[in-house]
């Protein structure tokens, strides 16, 4: 660990300066801590090689601030704060700024605090500062955006009506004391913020005025600001914008005392979910315990209760096939209060055993308590998290700039980036605190279950959650007090994965700069790529094992999906250990492939992963847990019908236009006729006939990459018998190739939500550089301004966006709006959109041009931030069978080319409502029949379009369209055998 941070703060306008911040020793980034004159907190941040900058506002004020009588004020100040200021009027300029500039805006509420945040290109920081910090000097709240606003809280509100975390939530809060603030409803809706205050004669702006002018003061504010500028030009930048902020001197400490009356806890809660899911939760509220940070008691409780290694109440439970996940530790709370919990994600055995797997809780907790806490454990721990922190992965500068701004709330400014990697004060006797709130005549017991319906005796009052609530009986409380301890419960044992060795290996004098070919034979071949970027002793394997078998039916396909889950429940014991040292596999089935991922520290790596792939090449599941999976995947794929509807909505556009593709719906019935022989059947077979791709990225060397590539092929041969695939079964996604002309609508039916969604997919064709750059510099500038159309100014719903989608070397764009309104008149609305938008292109201004290619060329020219990023970027590559690693450094070249004029007739020929070659094709997601929709007040004339084609059978429209070609490479790979000439 390290401080940095070098020269002195501007004096004028700052109170002090904290230059001696610990950071970690593979961070490059500079730092200054300071607060200003007003009272303000701020962090500087330098990193002279960003190519974003970022910036966030924590105001420590939120819903519970919230005057009585107006639910949700904090939430609904939030989004008006965004329109407008005295300096820069105009409603929409911030968001504007920003998005021509490469960059996001966004904010969030939460209890106690209110938090604003950007990223924007690096030479454009100033400036959108300029507009963020006016935010909080001379906010406008216009009166004619009041309704408005309201009614987007209101659609926020109506998408997460039907969610079951928001309905646990206000569960959880309504059997809270209904005196404590933690029982207040702060998301609000138009009920609370418009239409009840009315009736009482309530001016919801003038209360939103009082709120702002009550709360909004910079003592309580914190702020981060990362960019490439020097600290001293960063710190001026705060003090220029920021101290005219004025200062209250107020003060909101944490509302003193638990949440909870007596009568609120020894309760047992039973909730009905929307989806079908399962779960036990035991929750112990304590005394507030986040000011402990340098000793962690609540995460050493954690780290045992929730251990996965053999002797774990998890590996209990799994035995008596009670439950497939725990997990345990600190609940999030806002301050002033803390909660431990134990989460239990139950079988359908489980659930007809919770009083066993509750026994089973305490008889843990009882062991814990039965021994004094060991130093060695908390050493292990702190010495992990040091290790973590020492090679920690660099974050995005807006990640980076939010948790700041969280923990800067909370912490000393020399602490908050440190917090979780710097513990080492081992205190015995607030280990002990902790697990003496963990008992039966403190907790709360909450169940959720389909199998509650009709059982239940309350409805929540804002989300509808029905649920119970009953005292726990004197009996059970006895009984879970008196637990003996259970022969098969122990505390985990020291950690052999622990790393020792950081050394960095050599590299070539000139080492490559993407990943290059080392081998490639029959049957492997081989990608290496050093790290050249980071310099951490870190390492990814992917590897892909190329096979017909998954696709062979939809039968099989779920058959891959039980054998990797299966696998990895099977391995969780092994693998546990491993992965609190940050070293993880991971395998996913694909169409046409078998994957697995192992990534970490490169010191254990080999070891790890060869035990890991042993164990896949030999695993034969068990009956038992075959028969809890099964259950499971069919209640997920039943589950699948209460996703929201954008989500329905972008799945079916995809399934419309994938070649080889499955649709969750399509798969119940082949998931319930699995059988345990059959998915035995399927693994003997997966990978007898196989084609195998390996690529190393990070720590490793050239040597090392063939030497497991060998390994991996010989254990292949010698416990599957497995043979190269022959070039008949090697096959690529392909893409349905809709007709120029084209209108399809395709309409589905919710019903779980309320809200329609609309999703207009256009296709455009191939993917070659040219066009990836005119249909990013189209979404570069058509992305705010269908928003700010669509979302702001229509109202037509919350979730409202477009996007560039790719796939199978093919591209198209996407336009979404969910929505409470009339799907009809919604799509209407949107290619009225696309006609005006046209226009505007025709009349855009050379330099509003250059704007958007200075901010497209902001976008692409973004890094990976660690090498899990980087084999992402490069393995999508291989996986594609394309090897343009470079294709975004191409695309940032030829957008600083493009003429105005390409970007229009592009826009003419594939977007407009009347382009001649425009594949359109849409789908309509609309609630069940008796949920009535909204109007569209205004609907415009529809523009001139095809003659819709109405799409009844998805998988008769798939047969008969015509295929894209495969997608070709970018380079030609030598043969198998030939020589390499990366590795000459």
């Amino acid at each position: 660990m390290a401080s940095n941070g070098n020269g002195h703060a501007p004096s004028h306008g700052v109170k002090c300066v904290e230059d001696s911040i610990i950071v970690s020793d593979a961070d490059t980034r500079k730092y200054r801590g300071l607060v200003l004159e007003n009272g303000m907190t701020v962090l500087a941040i330098q990193d002279e090689k960003a190519t974003k900058a970022a910036a966030s506002l924590n105001v420590g004020v939120g819903g519970y601030q919230d005057p009585e009588g107006l639910p949700g004020l904090a939430h609904f100040c939030e989004h008006m704060l965004f329109l407008g200021t005295e300096k820069f009027p105009e409603e929409n300029d911030y968001h504007q700024f920003i998005d021509d500039h490469g960059g996001s805006p966004n904010a969030v509420t939460r209890e106690r605090s209110t938090k604003y945040f950007f990223d924007v290109s690096v030479d454009h920081l100033r400036p959108a500062l300029d507009r963020f910090s006016q935010f909080f000097i001379a906010p406008l709240f216009n009166a004619n955006c009041t309704e408005r606003e309201v009614n987007a809280v209101d659609s926020e509100f109506e998408q997460n009506l039907h969610q079951d975390g928001w309905r646990a939530a206000h569960v959880f809060a309504e059997t809270c004391d209904p005196a404590h603030p933690h029982a207040k409803f702060y998301c609000g809706n138009k009920a609370t913020l418009w239409t009840e205050p009315q009736a009482k004669g309530v001016d919801v702006r003038e209360a939103l005025l009082s709120y702002h002018s009550k709360y909004y003061s910079s003592n309580i504010m914190t702020l981060a600001i990362l960019g490439k500028e020097s600290l001293d030009e960063l710190t001026q930048m705060a003090v220029d914008l920021f101290l005219p902020i004025r200062n209250l001197n107020i003060s909101l400490p944490p509302p003193e005392g638990l949440p909870f009356r007596s009568e609120d806890l020894k309760v047992e809660i039973h909730m009905v979910p929307i989806k079908d899911k399962r779960h036990l939760s035991l929750q112990f509220p304590m005394r507030d315990m986040r000011h402990h940070y340098k000793s962690v008691p609540m995460y050493y409780v954690g780290h045992l209760i929730g251990h996965e290694a053999r002797g774990s109440l998890l590996s209990l439970l799994k035995k008596e096939g009670y439950c497939t996940v725990l997990e345990a530790g600190g609940a999030f709370t806002p301050g002033g209060w803390d909660m431990f919990e134990v989460h239990v994600d139950l079988t359908e055995t489980g659930l007809e055993h919770v009083e066993d797997i509750i026994h089973y809780v305490f008889q843990y907790i009882a062991l814990m308590k039965s021994k004094k806490p060991e130093e060695w454990i908390f050493r292990e721990l702190s010495d992990i998290a040091a290790m973590s922190f020492r090679f920690q992965n660099q974050c995005e500068p807006i990640h980076q700039v939010t948790d700041a701004v969280d923990r800067m709330q909370d912490y000393p400014l020399v602490d908050v980036l440190s917090i979780e990697g710097n513990f080492d004060e081992f205190r015995p006797d607030l280990i002990e605190e902790v697990l003496s709130f963990l008992t039966p005549e403190n907790s709360r017991i909450e169940v959720v279950a389909k199998a509650f319906e009709g059982k239940t005796d309350r409805k929540e009052k804002w989300f509808g959650g029905d649920y119970s609530v009953a005292p726990i009986s004197d009996e059970r409380i006895k009984s879970w007090s008196s637990v003996g301890l259970h022969p098969e419960l122990d505390i985990p044992p020291r950690n052999d994965f622990v790393p020792r060795h950081f050394d960095l290996k050599a590299k070539d004098s000139e080492p490559p700069s993407f990943p290059v070919l080392i081998k490639n034979s029959d049957h492997v071949a081989v990608w290496f790529k050093p790290d050249t970027l980071f310099n951490l002793p870190k390492c990814c394997v992917a590897l892909q094992i190329q096979t017909p078998k998954i696709f062979e039916s939809e039968l099989s396909y779920c058959y891959s999906v039980f054998f990797s889950r299966l696998f990895h429940d099977a391995m969780a014991e092994f693998s546990y250990m491993a992965t609190r040292c940050e070293i993880n596999f991971q395998t996913s089935s694909e169409p046409r492939a078998f994957q697995l991922f192992v990534t970490g520290y490169d010191d254990k790596l080999r070891t790890f992963l060869e035990r890991v792939f042993l164990e896949l090449m030999t695993f034969e599941p068990s009956n038992e847990r075959f028969t809890v999976f099964k259950e499971q995947i069919v209640r997920d794929i039943q589950n699948y019908s209460a996703e929201i509807p954008y989500q329905h909505a972008s799945d079916v556009i995809k399934h419309l236009t994938e070649h080889r593709s499955y649709r969750l719906p399509q798969l119940l019935a082949h998931a319930q006729a699995s059988t345990p022989e059959g998915l035995k059947q399927f693994i003997s077979e997966i990978f007898s006939t196989c084609q195998l791709v390996l690529m190393t990225v990070g720590n490793a060397t050239k040597e090392e990459t063939i030497s497991l590539s060998e390994w991996i092929e010989t254990k292949l041969i010698e416990h599957r018998q497995a043979k190269p695939l022959s070039t008949e079964g090697l096959w690529n996604h392909q893409q349905l190739k809709l007709p120029d002309g084209c209108n399809y609508l395709h309409k589905m039916v919710n019903g779980v939500h309320t809200s329609a969604c609309v999703n207009i997919y256009l296709q455009v064709g191939e993917q070659n550089v040219q066009n990836n750059v005119l249909l990013l510099l189209v979404h570069q500038l058509m992305e705010e301004k269908f928003f700010d159309a669509l979302r702001t100014k229509r109202q037509l719903g919350y979730i409202v966006g477009c996007s560039v989608k790719r796939s199978s070397g093919i591209q198209g764009y996407s336009l979404v709006v969910q929505s409470e309104k009339n799907p009809e008149h919604v799509e209407l609305c949107m290619e009225a959109f696309l006609q005006d938008f046209e226009e505007k292109l025709d009349n855009l201004t050379d330099e509003l041009f250059d704007v958007a290619v200075e901010g497209l060329v902001v976008r692409l020219s973004q890094r990976p931030k660690n090498i899990y990023g980087e084999l992402a970027q490069y393995w999508s590559e291989v996986t594609s069978n394309r090897y343009c690693f470079d294709i975004r450094e191409q695309c940032t070249k030829h957008a600083k080319t493009v003429k105005k004029e390409e970007v229009v007739k592009f826009y003419k020929e594939f977007i407009t409502p009347s382009a001649p070659r425009r594949r359109k094709c849409c789908v309509h997601v609309v609630p069940k029949e008796d949920v009535s929709m909204g109007e569209v007040g205004d609907v415009p004339d529809g523009p001139s379009m095809s003659k819709v084609e109405i799409v009844s059978d998805i998988e008769e429209f798939r047969t008969k369209m015509p295929l894209y070609d495969s997608m070709k490479p970018y380079v030609t790979l030598p043969k198998p055998g030939a020589a390499l000439p990366c590795s000459e």
